[in-house]
């Protein structure tokens, strides 16, 4: 007999694939695959029953479900646990005499008018901080009617002491009116003066313009202490009422050119705890300006490149949704 003949006769070939046809029968009738099946189903489904009852008692909490899902976050702003306050905010800004911008181009209050209400509002103190003062024509020699609003200023800074109104001002050497009259007069009726000598600290210039009242309205914006910013020089800025923390906040920045004005300063390296802040740009001020819900921080650039002022110029057009004007 062949070899392929004993071959088929003692050893049945079988295809893989038998078991695809619906007649097929397993030959070995004795075979413990089916027992052995019925065995792990049944672990599975005992599993499966464990693993639902487990998702079920999970399900009826459904606060615990939530606050997996939610973590409580930190809270986004550093005021977060105080009421929130009730502020207000104002666009100021000034156009040069004689020039004609058409109708109803101003949307602000006009900046003399909001600085002479905050120096009649104020009963305690005032800072102001400032690149130099020439609220007069004098010091340019300059005869001119125009310098009127900015006389008035200076004889309202100038009465503030005898109303027992404490006013500071910082100054920058270098500085474009360094024989200013102002700041002389300023000083003979008792207000304090500081002239931060950013030139050798920093080799730059004190370049902010801002006001702090009675430690709760602020004044922030582009205009100098000079007659002409009133009334030959377009100017915008902002006044926020009633807001005691942005102010507070504020007033450590003032604090911080204070204390580089006196004689023979240097800059702190650290800088005291004193004037740290909890409020940046990733935990804002929470506050309500004029109704509005608004978060806001301050920031200061110590430097004489301009160029690191770009990062918040852009962060601003990341923010800004529908029109940003220049």
């Amino acid at each position: 007999m062949p070899a392929s003949s004993r071959l088929l006769d003692g050893h049945e070939l079988t295809s893989p694939y038998k078991s695809l046809h619906d007649s097929y029968v397993s030959d070995r009738r004795d075979s413990k695959c089916p027992v052995s099946a019925l065995l792990a189903a049944g672990c599975l489904l005992f599993l499966g029953i464990l693993l639902a009852v487990a998702v079920i008692e999970t399900l009826k909490n459904e606060d615990r479900i939530h606050e997996a899902l939610n973590p409580p976050q930190t809270p986004p702003c550093c005021n977060q646990s105080g009421p929130i306050e009730q502020s207000s905010i104002v666009l100021v800004e000034s156009f040069p005499l004689g020039v004609d911008y058409g109708r109803k181009v101003s949307a602000g209050v006009d900046l003399f008018e909001a600085w002479k209400d905050l120096l009649s509002s104020a009963s305690e103190q005032i800072d102001v901080a400032s690149f130099y003062w020439c609220l007069t024509g004098e010091d340019i020699s300059v005869n001119s009617s125009s310098d009127t609003p900015g006389r008035e200023i200076l004889e309202e800074f100038k009465a503030l002491p005898s109303r027992n109104v404490s006013v500071r001002v910082v100054t920058s050497i270098p500085t474009l009116a360094p024989n200013s009259t102002d700041l002389k007069a300023l000083k003979e009726h008792g207000v304090q003066i500081r002239r931060v000598n950013f030139g050798r600290l920093t080799k730059g210039i004190l370049h902010s313009k801002f006001w702090i009242v009675d430690g709760k309205h602020v004044y922030i914006g582009s205009a100098n202490m000079d007659w002409r910013a009133l009334t030959q020089v377009k100017e915008l800025g902002v006044v926020i009422y009633n807001s005691s923390a942005l102010a507070a906040d504020l007033q450590k920045i003032f604090q911080s050119y204070w204390v580089t004005g006196r004689s023979n300063a240097s800059i702190p390296d650290p800088w005291p705890s004193d004037y740290d802040t909890d409020i940046n740009e990733e935990r804002p001020l929470l506050l309500n300006l004029s109704g509005v819900e608004s978060r806001a921080y301050i920031t200061v650039i110590h430097t004489n490149s301009s160029d690191h002022r770009l990062p918040c110029a852009r962060k601003l057009m990341l923010f800004s949704k529908k029109l940003i004007q220049s």
